[in-house]
Order: structure tokens, then sequence, then C-alpha cells
């Protein structure tokens, strides 16, 4: 593929999401100068029969290059279907044992996660929080991890004082964590919720870049 100028068209970054190349190119009508541009254009491609072969429309939007690749959206991982029906007692395995009322309470409450889960939490010291998630419908639980939070100057940098520990959303297979998942490896992760498998990373950028 071939690109233009810095700021006419250039290459800004590419990334992989959902099985699909998204490459962001310098807006040509948000121009500064010769150098660069205010906004980028999206373009989504996918491979088929030996090509890229660009799929749906294309998006607009502000262009911040210290930033890194934006995060995936709850949409991008929607569901159609919230199970209704009164959950099973979960299953708890000896590991989970010391914090089995704390899954139960939360494994009876309405679904919170990806179509049919819940994400029951506790504390586990100062400035932590422990989970797992439940599946609604056969009782079943993946395991979790603990999440610290974020280092105070590293949220003091960036101006993030509000943001989240954990997102997640009833019709949404997306779960964000924006912590230190077992007290290492501070960052920003993306996991999706695969059916009979649990969690898996989908992106993750480090905290302090």
């Amino acid at each position: 593929m071939q690109a233009g100028s810095r700021g006419y068209g250039g290459l800004v970054r590419a990334f992989v999401r959902s099985q699909l190349l998204l490459v962001d190119f310098a807006d040509p009508e948000r121009r500064v100068d010769d150098c660069c541009s205010e906004g980028y254009i999206r373009v989504r491609y996918r491979w088929h029969d030996g090509l890229f072969v660009e799929e749906g429309s294309r998006e607009r939007g502000n262009l911040d290059l210290r930033e890194g690749p934006p995060r995936p959206r709850f949409w991008d991982y929607r569901v159609k279907n919230i199970y209704r029906g009164k959950p099973p007692a979960p299953i708890i395995p000896k590991d989970f044992r010391t914090v089995r009322t704390a899954i139960r309470r939360g494994a009876h409450s309405d679904v919170e996660f990806a179509g049919h889960y819940t994400i029951p939490r506790w504390g586990c010291g100062t400035d932590c929080n422990g989970f797992v998630v439940v599946d609604s419908k056969t009782g079943k639980i993946y395991d979790g991890f603990g999440v610290h939070g974020l280092p105070f100057n590293w949220v003091e940098e960036r101006g993030d004082d509000a943001i989240e520990r954990m997102e997640f959303r009833p019709n949404s297979r997306l779960l964000k964590t924006n912590a230190c998942p077992n007290e290492k490896d501070c960052g920003l992760y993306d996991c999706e919720m695969i059916d009979e498998k649990g969690l898996k990373v989908e992106s993750f950028q480090d905290r302090r870049t």
C-alpha cells in the first residue's frame, strides 16, 4: 500500500480488530501546512481471496499523534440477546472458596456482561478488587484476576483522575480494565469474553506511554 505525505493522506497508524485491518490516513481537509493533519480518515479492510478489500463506511476523527491506537468500542462487541432467566448456583472451585459468599451474592444479580454473565467483585487489599466471571445460564466460573489501581503519578500526569478501573456492559462482550492486573504490567486492557473459554486480551496499552 502506498500512502500520501505526512499531512495529505499519509499513514498515521494501522492495527487489527475483529479480523479487520484498520488503517488511519491523515485527513487532507484538515492539513496543517505540509507537516501534519489534525484529523484522520479510517478505512477498514478484510482479507478476501488473497486481497485486502475495503469494507464498511469510512470514518473521520480528531487526531492526536501523542496517543496510541484508539481503544475498541463496546458497540464493536455487541450481543443481541440478554438472558432473563433465573441463574443457577455458581460452581465454585477450591481456589475461590474463601470468597464464595461474594461470588454467590454477585452471581444472583441481573446480567451485567456479555449477554449472560455476571461479574462478582470483592476487595483484596488497599486500592484493589478481585473478580470472576460467572455464566448466568450454567453457573460456570471463569477466572478473573486482581485489579489494582493505576499508580498515582500516571493518573496525575495524564489527567485521568476519573478513569474507571473496570468497564463493562450487559449487551457487550468487551471488558475494559484500566489497572495493574495482580499488581504488575499496569496499563489499559481490552478483553473479549469468549463463550466456553473465558476472557481473551484483544489489546493493551502501556499506561506510561
